[in-house]
């Protein structure tokens, strides 16, 4: 029945030889960005793809291959430069920056360098793309897919901050001026032909510009797909209150804002005076027609419920709907709610607000229309223009009415259609509002290094006479340093070195920073050529560059709890660069040499510094200090406080060598060890177990460990087995004495062979349970040294810390887990008669070395037996 059997097929591994594309096409626009908003790039370069071979550990017959990982490099067009910068990065799950990523960034400015890696690499492909705002990475780590990951860009582009009401929106007029004038992209509308005293204008006037900033109204729109101009604008005016009318040869922008406003320092005084009162004189009648003709429409039909989906900045730009009714108008005639309004161009809930505000307003306050004719003395009239209108047999008085159209015949007779002219209904309360949150989840956030780890091996009773190194392994947060000025005369700076790199890499330098008696920093970048300088306002949030173009990317946004993260990127010049960033105190803005004031300076935490993608974490190694000081403070994280566990530490691989230079990995840990120290000293026991006289007292808040307490028989058990210095012992009961700190009690001392000692403050302390690593030990280690590596990643499994940036532990493992054959045969009671002293040795034991600190006792039963 053989051929029933199917043949065994062999799994094979694709390898690909290319980088595979989801999306890259030549036909679609390029993006122009206002404001700052969130975009998806193009790409538009590849190359220098490569991959090396994954194998599993070889036996007899070598090692099979069990995956590939791929790197490519790549340039990605975002949008129409220059750009101010750009903010997060969101790559697939995560939210991230560019410098995380290793991408450089390209400002689009007209001329543009061309990118020195294509000049070296691939002389020919190196186009300065003039005019495009684009990222780029020599060599990016694809991991075992070939394709590119999903990317999106927080890019702060054209008119940032022009708003004047936060630091990101633009000033709709100034976008629109550009949109309708740029000679590089925009409509090609004669600039002559826009009537700027309506468009433009600053404090106190009338002008669109002054009542978008005092109205709270700014947009960061995105145009990314083809529509034509009269729509974008007219999507555009309806969000902020406003229309345009051409009149005259010139097009007007002329507001629907009836009363002053003030904002951001900017004030807004609209023309509500009427340039005519026209009353039944004035009309032209023709036959037996009204003078005034008046369209009521039905407030039944009147929406009083108006939707816009706008996008939440603070919240990682999220589509959150903003809602707006009239309970009133609910009350009286039903709700009736207007279709939705996609209004992507505004990314703050509070303006989306005021934009929806105006629209409801405006739906149920302006219902009624008024047609007249006027002779052609009035044809100086315009689209927008108030007049006021009396008529005796609709009992109106000089009321006032907003021209909407006008329409001349053959005879120069002109039919007017006006709307009401209700004062305060084009004007909108600023309302606090509660924008939707969430919790964005960042996928790559970085994990800390990991906690000083406790490395021991186990007496036998615990491993069965087999030899194990146990190692307690947590991660905790960093403090926070403050680089301070030392009275010297001269810089007052910190210097790190980066990983080398080739021409054409891009080295970054990425620090938290917070101002404290200086609010200005300098950070100067060695790039193998020259020395370039960029300078920070933490105050002011700019950045700005001595030699503009040096820096291939500088940015400076928000962090957490008050913290600056500032970032500079420097494309290397010369081979073999070892780049040097210094961090340098300013006072002022810009001026690096000075006078210091002893203890003046500013808060850093969490130094990244990278070379293409090779990174290392400058956190904890000391820089070079040159007329400064560096000391750690107690000051609260962006992510905790200082020496408590980090919220994002998910584990750490485990990595051993027996040379310091080839590493091997021995395994993983998922999770953190319960570790901690003693923040007591603990007095050696005077008399037996139990010890019920002393205390062990002990603080688990880097770990964020927590302890619970037993029984008696749990303790002479060793169920809730603890080990301090060598001394393994066990307890009954753990009393909580503060957030993670606990006091041992009624102790088990001097457990499997250890000694009951005294142990000093801040004595290493460790749970024993199953969240300790525990490593079977060759024979062959014991007595030579090894050399183990902890690299972290975070509670997603990623971001693991690159293994060159790792402390190295070294350890002589003395085997305590190894019992000897004679002492095994001792131990079990086994006849131990070798024969006569003549017959030579045929059995030997050493019995361990004299520095293990377990002790191995025999009881040979009574010397009378």
């Amino acid at each position: 029945m053989s051929f029933l059997r199917q043949r065994k097929t062999t799994s094979q591994i694709p390898l690909y030889t290319g980088l595979q594309i989801q999306t890259s096409s030549s036909a679609v626009p390029i993006q122009i960005v206002y404001g700052a908003n969130k975009i998806a790039p193009n790409v538009i370069w590849t190359g220098g793809f490569s991959y090396t071979t994954e194998k599993t550990k070889a036996g007899k017959g070598g090692g099979s291959i069990s995956g590939y990982d791929y790197r490519c490099g790549f340039a990605l067009g975002l949008c129409e430069g220059p750009i101010n910068a750009v903010g997060g990065v969101w790559s697939g799950q995560s939210i991230t920056y560019l410098w995380n990523l290793g991408l450089g960034l390209f400002y689009g400015s007209m001329p543009q360098t061309p990118w020195g890696y294509l000049t070296a690499s691939f002389p020919g492909q190196d186009l300065a793309y003039g005019g495009l705002a684009y990222v780029a990475t020599a060599s990016f780590d694809l991991g075992s897919s070939p394709s590119l990951p999903s990317l999106s860009f927080d890019v702060h582009g054209l008119l940032v901050g022009t708003g004047l009401i936060n630091s990101w929106d633009a000033n709709p007029a100034l976008v629109i001026q550009d949109l309708l004038t740029n000679p590089q992209y925009g409509v090609g509308f004669p600039a002559a032909s826009i009537d700027s005293t309506t468009l433009l204008g600053g404090s106190g006037g009338s002008s669109y510009q002054a009542y978008c900033t005092a109205a709270h109204l700014a947009l960061s729109p995105v145009l990314a797909n083809q529509e034509a101009a009269s729509s974008i604008l007219s999507r555009w005016l309806q969000l902020t209150n406003t229309a345009a009318v051409w009149s005259g040869g010139k097009l007007k922008f002329i507001t629907y804002g009836d009363a002053p406003l003030t904002q951001s320092g900017v004030s807004f005084i609209p023309n509500v005076t009427p340039i005519y009162d026209l009353a039944d004189d004035d009309f032209v009648i023709s036959d037996d027609a009204d003078p005034v003709e008046v369209v009521r429409s039905d407030p039944f039909t009147a929406k009083n419920w108006v939707t816009l989906e706008t996008l939440d900045r603070n919240n990682w730009y999220d589509a959150t709907p903003v809602q707006v009714w009239d309970q009133n108008a609910i009350e009286l005639y039903g709700l009736h709610m207007d279709s939705s309004i996609t209004a992507h161009e505004i990314c703050e809930p509070s303006i989306g607000r005021i934009s929806a505000q105006l629209l409801l307003q405006r739906s149920l306050y302006v219902r009624n229309t008024y047609q007249f004719k006027l002779g052609f003395e009035y044809c100086l009239l315009e689209p927008m223009d108030l007049v006021a209108i009396s008529d005796v047999g609709l009992g109106m008085n000089k009321f006032p009415v907003r021209i909407v159209s006008i329409e001349e015949d053959g005879s120069g007779i002109l039919s007017l259609t006006a709307e009401d002219f209700t004062g305060g209904a084009a004007t909108a309360a600023a309302y606090p509002v509660q924008a939707g949150s969430n919790t964005a989840l960042d996928h790559g956030v970085s994990p800390s290094p990991v906690n000083q780890v406790i490395i021991f091996e186990p007496p036998p009773d615990l491993t069965n006479g087999v030899a194990e190194v146990w190692i307690a392994i947590s991660g905790g947060l960093a403090p926070i340093y403050k680089l301070a000025e030392d009275g010297t005369t001269g810089n007052h700076e910190a210097r790190w070195n980066g990983p080398v790199g080739a021409i054409g890499d891009i080295a970054t330098i990425t620090i938290l920073i917070q101002a404290a008696e200086r609010n200005a920093v300098s950070l100067r970048a060695n790039d193998g050529v020259a020395v370039n300088q960029c300078d920070f306002d933490l105050t002011g949030m700019t950045a700005t560059q001595s030699t503009v173009g040096a820096f291939s990317a500088v940015s400076i946004v928000e962090g957490a709890r008050g913290f600056k993260v500032i970032s500079a990127s420097v494309p290397l010049k010369a081979a073999s660069t070892v780049p040097s960033f210094s961090l340098c105190l300013a006072d002022p803005i810009g001026t690096i040499s000075y006078a210091g004031a002893p203890g003046s300076g500013l808060y850093v935490w969490d130094v990244e510094l990278a070379t293409g993608l090779e990174s290392l974490s400058a956190s904890a190694n000391a820089p070079e200090l040159i007329g400064a000081t560096i000391v750690a403070t107690t000051l609260a994280t962006p992510e905790g406080s200082a020496g408590a566990a980090d919220p994002y530490w998910g584990g750490a691989l485990v990595y051993l060598s027996t040379d310091n230079a080839t590493y091997a990995q021995i395994g993983k840990i998922s999770g953190p060890s319960r570790q901690g120290v003693l923040t007591a000293s603990a007095p050696a026991p005077t008399g037996s177990n139990p010890d019920v006289a002393n205390a062990i007292s002990v603080d688990l808040a880097g770990s964020g460990g927590a302890l619970a307490s037993g029984t008696a028989a749990d303790a002479r058990n060793g169920v809730t087995l603890c080990i301090v210095d060598h001394e393994l012992f066990s307890y009954q009961t753990a009393t909580l004495t503060a957030a993670n700190a606990y006091a041992l009690t009624y102790l088990e001392r001097g457990l499997y062979g250890s000694v009951a000692s005294s142990h000093n403050v801040n004595a290493p302390f460790a749970r024993l349970d199953d969240a300790i690593f525990k490593y079977p030990l060759p024979a062959a280690f014991v007595g030579m040294p090894v050399y183990l590596k902890f690299p972290s990643f975070n509670i997603f499994g990623a971001s693991v810390q690159d293994l060159s940036t790792c402390a190295v532990y070294t350890y002589t493992p003395v085997g305590s887990g190894i019992s000897g054959p004679v002492a095994q045969a001792l131990g079990v009671g086994a006849a131990l008669d070798y024969g006569s002293a003549a017959s030579g040795v045929n059995e030997s034991d050493d019995f361990g070395v004299a520095s293990d600190p377990y002790v191995i006792t025999i009881d040979l039963g009574l010397a009378s037996a």
